[in-house]
């Protein structure tokens, strides 16, 4: 392989890895920019997840771009600094489960303000995203209604998702042993439901192997369409289930 072919490769690698999503977590990535719009290398970003403290800090290339991969869901303060431009604050970033989140920093000279404050929330639109998912947090978890103890109904929340024990006028047939949903009108067989990134279908019906209590998960995230390679193995939806700071029981 030539020297020219080589670089060809790199460069489309390091470009690729950059839109994929991760089962375990989520991701911030953006660009810092002076107020003219010039680019910023080498400043410092760090994000506080709010209700554990935990923080994660890098620092952006030499195009002023940035990418915090692998963090847990939830809220996030994002401090952005770098010699002589005021420190830029981010309060309130979400960062749900498996979705990319963009944030595009603008600094002051340190001349004109001490510190920066943002307040508004990111746009939630991923535009590398192919993906059609949705997110049940923890709030909701907690607060919405469930005929059952199993976190999975949830699910139903979902566009385009039902339970594959209905039949046509309303009428309840005898539950079959699958995931107990169906994407777009899919065997609920055809689904795949993982734990903390970990396959958690049963091989020969296709059911989740283990049940979780519902005080046990902090997020899952339903993908019904425009499976990407995070989230396939399988011909209908995904589901993908965080268990936050508990220990995942398929460790």
């Amino acid at each position: 392989m030539s020297l020219q072919i080589r670089i060809i490769v790199a460069g489309f690698l390091a470009s690729t890895a950059w839109t994929q999503t991760s089962l375990v977590g989520g991701a911030l990535e953006g660009a810092v920019s002076d107020s003219t719009g010039g680019r910023i290398p080498g400043a410092t970003v760090a994000a506080r997840e709010v209700s554990t403290h935990q923080s994660r800090e890098v620092s952006t290339n030499g195009e002023g771009i940035f990418r915090i991969q692998e963090m847990a869901p939830g809220t996030y303060e994002v401090l952005v600094s770098q010699s002589g431009f005021a420190t830029y604050r981010h309060a309130g970033v979400t960062i749900p489960l498996g979705a990319t989140v963009h944030l595009d920093v603008a600094m002051q000279s340190a001349s004109l303000s001490t510190q920066v404050t943002v307040t508004a929330q990111p746009s939630p639109i991923d535009p590398a995203q192919i993906s059609v998912s949705s997110a049940v947090d923890k709030e909701r978890i907690e607060e919405l209604p469930v005929e059952s103890r199993n976190y999975l109904n949830f699910t139903l929340l979902a566009s385009g998702v039902a339970s594959s024990a209905q039949q046509q006028g309303g009428h309840s047939l005898t539950p079959l042993a699958d995931s107990g949903f169906t994407f777009g009108g899919l065997r609920g067989r055809s689904n795949n439901v993982t734990i903390d990134g970990l396959d958690n279908n049963d091989e020969y019906f296709g059911a989740s192997r283990t049940e979780l209590s519902l005080e046990t998960v902090q997020e899952f995230q339903v993908v019904n369409s425009g499976l990407s390679a995070e989230t396939g193995g399988a011909s209908g939806g995904s589901i993908n289930v965080d268990f936050g700071d508990c220990v995942s029981p398929l460790e």
